[in-house]
């Protein structure tokens, strides 16, 4: 699914035509990756950083929604993460970094 067709579906901008200059803005980031166009492929599993005015969201892809319904639906697509969530998240799947991490702790 396109990038700023998701945003748009999942209520955090107003229009599709917002979605993407948001998207060319270079804001956005997929899995770290940072989004310089709005046709960005985004996939069920995706981790997505997005700005929200005074705030940043980060949301979970757990599955892609079919059109622009209601709010609470918009919210049963993607799981948003706290801070720490997303870091735990980082270093399971980034074995390496987690073992220097952990190192240079200690």
């Amino acid at each position: 699914m396109r990038m700023d067709l998701l945003l748009w579906y999942l209520r955090l901008v107003r229009s599709r035509s917002q979605g993407k200059l948001l998207a060319e803005q270079g804001v956005i980031r997929s899995n770290g990756n940072r989004v310089v166009k709005a046709h960005h492929a985004v996939r069920c599993g995706d981790i997505l950083t997005v700005p929200q005015g005074s705030r940043v969201l980060v949301l979970q892809i757990d599955q892609l929604p079919r059109r622009r319904g209601p709010a609470d639906e918009a919210l049963a697509m993607g799981l948003i993460m706290s801070g720490v969530s997303v870091m735990l998240m980082w270093l399971a799947s980034n074995w390496l970094a987690a073992a220097l991490l952990a190192f240079s702790i200690f």
